[in-house]
């Protein structure tokens, strides 16, 4: 990623600064060095922005404001730690001198970690996808082309790659506002479920703070709205199918026959056969609170009896409507 984001930052540099500069020549001798540096700084903002939604789904407001501040000390603390370094080789390093190039240094990260600590000038959970990030880097580049050629033909497909971005996003939108689907995460030694209804999503856990991270990402992919906690349910429908889950109580819920299928979690202490044969589940979930040798058991009861069997820990998180 550091790698993607340090070239891109350089060729955008290259690139629109030289165009930005002869956009607007300011005669004030001192506009003008601000204005240098302000193009600097969005040259190179433009160039990292769908690396930056993509890989962390945030902007950070206040970048302009930083590189104002910062940039125009970088040339005399690199020049500055060149000097010692060849002072420090020739054994005459004043100890005054270092000190001062010490503090300088700690200023400047103190003044950048303030910077970066006001949360109020960054603007988070951006939803961004691959398409996505390739359709803005197609916006970026063909506006900067419009101001650089100023041909028609390239606002025309400005326009349009524009418009394609918008419809890609309400495409997005509308796909999730459809989902219907309960997924059974892979956690160790905790019960995880995610029910998702349209833009709205129910989280299902026995301890929230290890899938908070995880929580949050999915509301971010999913364009969810809305996300409640609810207790991790003894059975549940989708559409017509329940589904019966039985967790290290064992105590198994008054069930129709023929139910959908069963889901395991903290290892219950069952006979599955006897239960295979009563309820006749369509198929058997374990997932990752369960021990392992009861993990092997059940994939042993289940071959024997014919029933498909899945586990998490083996195949990882499972969407109900995959099975």
């Amino acid at each position: 990623v550091g790698f993607q984001l340090s070239y891109s930052a350089v060729f955008a540099i290259g690139w629109i600064y030289p165009l930005l500069i002869r956009f607007w020549r300011p005669r004030n001798g001192f506009i003008k060095p601000l204005w240098k540096l302000f193009a600097v700084s969005l040259s190179a903002q433009l160039g990292v922005l769908p690396l930056c939604l993509f890989y962390f789904h945030q902007f950070p407001g206040a970048f302009l404001l930083s590189s104002m501040l910062i940039i125009p000390f970088l040339g005399i603390l690199l020049g500055l730690g060149i000097l010692l370094v060849l002072l420090a080789s020739l054994k005459s390093l004043p100890d005054s001198l270092a000190l001062v190039y010490n503090q300088m240094i700690r200023t400047m990260n103190e003044l950048i970690e303030y910077i970066a600590s006001q949360e109020n000038f960054i603007i988070r959970q951006i939803p961004m996808d691959r398409p996505g990030m390739i359709l803005l880097s197609v916006i970026i580049i063909l506006l900067v082309l419009s101001l650089q050629k100023k041909k028609f033909v390239y606002l025309c497909f400005l326009g349009i790659s524009i418009a394609g971005f918008q419809v890609w996003n309400l495409y997005l939108l509308h796909l999730n506002g459809q989902k219907d689907e309960v997924i059974i995460l892979h956690q160790v030694a905790n019960t995880s479920l995610l029910y998702q209804k349209g833009h709205a999503l129910f989280v299902m856990t026995n301890d929230s703070v290890k899938i908070k991270n995880l929580v949050e990402n999915f509301e971010l992919n999913r364009r969810i709205q809305t996300t409640k906690s609810i207790p991790v349910p003894n059975s549940f429908y989708m559409g017509q199918d329940q589904w019966i889950l039985i967790d290290s109580s064992g105590v198994l819920p008054s069930v129709q026959k023929n139910i959908r299928g069963l889901i395991l979690t903290r290892s219950p202490r069952i006979h599955l056969g006897r239960i295979l044969e009563q309820s006749c589940p369509d198929k058997i979930i374990a997932d990752g609170s369960n021990y392992p040798d009861d993990i092997r058991r059940w994939r042993r009861t289940c071959q024997r009896y014919g029933i498909p069997f899945y586990s998490t820990t083996d195949n990882g998180a499972l969407s109900l409507g995959q099975m």
